[in-house]
């Protein structure tokens, strides 16, 4: 992982992708008892949900989550306008070197498959 792009993206996974799906596995498991999001999550949804219930509603916020990281890298890319660069000595805007951005996240070897959850 010498590269930019990998560097940037097992870094956008471990501290979006990651922490978003473990926040949110705190709050369907029930052992993320208080703030905003698990007293909502309570509100919806109660607090009888079965296993499989909670598999399938952790199944659809990893989409979620992995669909907005998407759309925002693809924002980068249709508007070169704002940079996604890094910022060294010699600032490499990360959209140039790659054939698209958005597509690294979540191809069967992009960074979600290499990165999530390591």
């Amino acid at each position: 992982m010498d590269n930019e792009l990998d560097v940037f993206g097992k870094k956008f996974v471990e501290e979006v992708y990651d922490y978003a799906l473990v926040d949110w596995q705190g709050i369907v498991s029930g052992k993320a008892k208080r703030g905003v999001l698990a007293d909502s999550f309570k509100e919806h949804f109660g607090e009888n949900l079965n296993q499989s219930e909670k598999e399938r509603l952790l199944w659809l916020i990893s989409e979620v989550i992995e669909t907005t990281m998407f759309y925002e890298l693809n924002f980068f890319e249709q508007n070169p306008d704002y940079l996604l660069s890094t910022s060294d000595e010699e600032s490499v805007n990360l959209t140039s070197i790659s054939d698209g951005l958005a597509g690294e996240l979540v191809s069967d070897q992009g960074w979600i498959a290499r990165y999530a959850g390591k």
